[in-house]
């Protein structure tokens, strides 16, 4: 697919020193208890990396309003 791994995403995060990971762009294969479970397991990467960041997985109908500093 191209894309990056779900460890490489977090590891990622982790090193910018983001507040909050959205997981998105998911398989289509992948049914809500998978993504479900994905997300999870990166919240233990991020529970072993002993820093903080919130993860959460993208959601159809979901808006994002982002600020700027």
């Amino acid at each position: 697919w191209g894309h990056g791994s779900l460890s490489a995403a977090v590891a990622l995060a982790l090193d910018a020193e983001v507040k909050r990971l959205v997981l998105f762009h998911h398989d289509p294969a992948h049914d809500d208890e998978m993504i479900d479970q994905m997300a999870e397991n990166a919240r233990k990467l991020v529970a072993a990396s002993g820093k903080t960041l919130q993860v959460e997985a993208a959601r159809e109908g979901t808006e994002m309003t982002l600020a700027s500093r």
